[in-house]
């Protein structure tokens, strides 16, 4: 599915309905079901500094995310809420 993702505060997130197919359903009940935990995000850095050999990430082109069992950023958090929304930090 294609998403738009959005800036709040210090998070960027998306919420948006996840399609009535079967690809869609079973997300969702992947999702529930704790079998898809978080996300692995493809990004490509625009601006970054390292802080106690820590990356931090002040600007980035998001190309694509995809849902994980094993998350690249433990943050990350995938959810599905009411009814077959699915709502997404990164």
């Amino acid at each position: 599915m294609r998403i738009v993702p959005e800036v709040r505060g210090s998070v960027v997130m998306v919420d948006a309905p996840l399609p009535d197919t079967a690809a869609g359903r079973d997300a969702a009940t992947e999702i529930r079901a704790k079998l898809f935990r978080g996300l692995s995000v493809e990004f490509q850095a625009i601006r970054q500094s390292y802080v106690a050999g820590v990356r931090r990430i002040q600007e980035a082109i998001l190309g694509g995310v995809g849902l994980v069992d094993s998350p690249s950023y433990a943050n990350s958090i995938a959810e599905v809420r009411r009814g077959q929304r699915i709502r997404l930090w990164l």
